[in-house]
Order: C-alpha cells, then structure tokens, then sequence
C-alpha cells in the first residue's frame, strides 16, 4: 500500500473531517482526493439518502348516507398533518372505490387520497395508529384505509 503524507492548512474555525472510505479513497469534508495528487479533488462524495416513511390514507368524499362531507373536515385534516410534519400533499382526484362488507353488501365510494413523508421512527407510527381513530370519527367511518410504506429520498 502506498502512503502519502498529508498536511492541511485550514482557514481559521474551519472544521476538518476526513474519513477513509475503501480501495485507500479519502474525503476531505465530503470531497474525495486522488492519493497521488492530493490537492486535486476527483469528485464530491455522494449525500447519503434520507429514509422516509409514507402514509397514504384514503378518505371519503361522502358520508355513509350519501350527503357531501364539508371541505371543512378535509382542510382540518390537512392543516393537523402539516403542523405535525411540516408537510403533506393532497390529490384532487376522485378515487371510486368497491368493496363487500361480510354480509356481501357491495359499497361503492367516491375518495381522495392524501398523504404525508415522515420521519421512518416509532413515534411516527404510534401518531398515524391514534390518528386513524380520529379520523374515523371524524369521517363517520367503521374504518379508514390507510397503508404506509418505505420511501428513500434522493
């Protein structure tokens, strides 16, 4: 293995990071140097990706007994997740949807979709587990489908 003397000359207060990474490559705060010529930086180290977790969750248009849910209930939702998360997004599509309860009954439902990227932690879960019954009260639903899944930012 080949070794090279490095001396670093940095601006005063500058913080210097180096980390060796494999096959003998270094970065100097985030850049990679080629070891024979030093004071040459080859290319920027990549950012590490930002794992997220998306909740969609699929909400009705219209109550159980056919008149139109206030937009009202939709705003208020959205406005709780934005402040929880700092962010959600909001489809304007109507989305139709069909299912059989256990007896057979066959239901046909005009929804939305919304859905909000959050921090892949516990915390997170346990909020959108509590939610869901918020929702459901609020919406005046037996249920709520709401699904969540990995997301990596890049």
């Amino acid at each position: 293995m080949k070794r090279v003397n490095l001396e670093l000359y940095p601006a005063k207060d500058t913080p210097i990071e180096i980390r060796f990474g494999g096959e003998g490559k270094v970065f100097i705060n985030g850049i990679l140097y080629n070891p024979d010529t030093i004071d040459v930086p080859i290319e920027e180290e990549k950012p590490q990706t930002k794992t997220l977790r998306r909740y969609e969750i699929i909400l009705p248009l219209f109550f159980n007994d056919n008149t139109e849910i206030s937009g009202t209930l939709m705003d208020l939702t959205l406005d709780e997740l934005e402040r929880e998360f700092g962010g959600v997004s909001h489809e304007l599509n109507r989305i139709l949807g069909f299912w059989k309860d256990e007896k057979g009954f066959r239901y046909q439902e005009q929804n939305t979709r919304i859905f909000c990227d959050v921090p892949n932690e516990p915390d997170s879960k346990d909020f959108f587990r509590e939610y869901k019954e918020t929702l459901k009260t609020r919406f005046k639903q037996q249920d709520i489908w709401m699904v969540s899944y990995l997301i990596d930012m890049v």
